[in-house]
């Protein structure tokens, strides 16, 4: 526990997401954290700074989104399953997803959402049966909340302590708990 963030820990229903600074073996998102702020976020921020809004230390969402083309945020999809009852029993299984795809679809019809042809294709094979099914899975559920937010279906809070907004950061729509300010 010494290494996750409070953000990382578990919340509700929700396990606890992969600690950022593990870079070894199995769930290891560190790697990827280092190289995405390393060639992706840190060339943007030197180059088009005004045109980049990072959340949430540079203000909140809806802020943001008016004041910025392109606004950065860290997600994680597994907070999102909740928000939409789509946990699959197994994600690396395309059966399991294909259990949630009406869930899915579901949430597709409230928000009023009508994918293309290929998209719709893809949700009805349950993200296919190859070993990335579970990243294409990831990936549309994370579209999905990330809709959410930016229209205003989901708040994405901020605890209040200073920390959040200057160290630690958040998961863009993870609920507050009551400890964390």
């Amino acid at each position: 526990p010494d290494t996750y963030r409070q953000c990382d820990l578990m919340t509700g229903d929700r396990p606890a997401a992969a600690s950022l600074f593990w870079t070894v073996g199995a769930n290891q998102v560190g790697k990827a954290a280092l190289g995405g702020w390393r060639d992706l976020v840190r060339p943007l921020l030197q180059e088009q700074s005004d045109r980049l809004g990072l959340w949430p230390f540079d203000g909140d969402m809806e802020a943001l989104v008016k004041d910025y083309p392109v606004v950065i945020a860290e997600t994680y999809p597994g907070e999102v399953y909740g928000w939409f009852d789509c946990q699959p029993k197994a994600k690396t299984r395309r059966d399991a997803r294909l259990a949630v795809v009406p869930r899915l679809q579901t949430v597709l019809d409230d928000y009023e959402l009508t994918l293309t042809d290929g998209a719709a294709a893809i949700l009805a094979d349950g993200f296919g049966d190859d070993r990335r099914g579970e990243d294409r899975f990831d990936s549309f559920v994370g579209a999905l909340g990330l809709y959410a937010i930016v229209t205003g279906k989901r708040a994405a809070p901020v605890p209040d302590d200073p920390v959040f907004r200057q160290v630690e950061g958040w998961i863009l729509g993870q609920a507050i708990p009551n400890d964390a300010g």
